[in-house]
């Protein structure tokens, strides 16, 4: 399914500019439903296009979905955000 909303590059860079390291969740709809893990292994790779690189441990339950459905959400934790990286980090 295409795009329908592009980001845009300047928006992207100031988002990602604030974040140098730290928590993120990686998320996915599979055919079972959605799946997700807590990672701190995100980094922007382009502006143009705008792209990430998310890194995945090859063991892990989400990769399979995240290459079944071919598409995933990375959602940016604040600080006060622990109980929510938590229940993604456990198996």
């Amino acid at each position: 399914m295409p795009n329908t909303s592009p980001i845009d590059p300047s928006h992207f860079r100031e988002v990602i500019g604030h974040f140098p390291t730290g928590v993120a969740i990686v998320t996915a709809q599979g055919a079972d439903g959605p799946a997700g893990l807590t990672t701190n292994a995100v980094t922007s790779l382009s502006l143009d296009p705008v792209l990430l690189i998310v890194c995945f441990d090859n063991r892990s339950r989400t990769l399979p979905i995240v290459r079944e459905c071919g598409r995933f959400a990375v959602n940016i934790l604040g600080a006060d955000h622990r109980e929510l990286a938590l229940l993604f980090a456990s198996k």
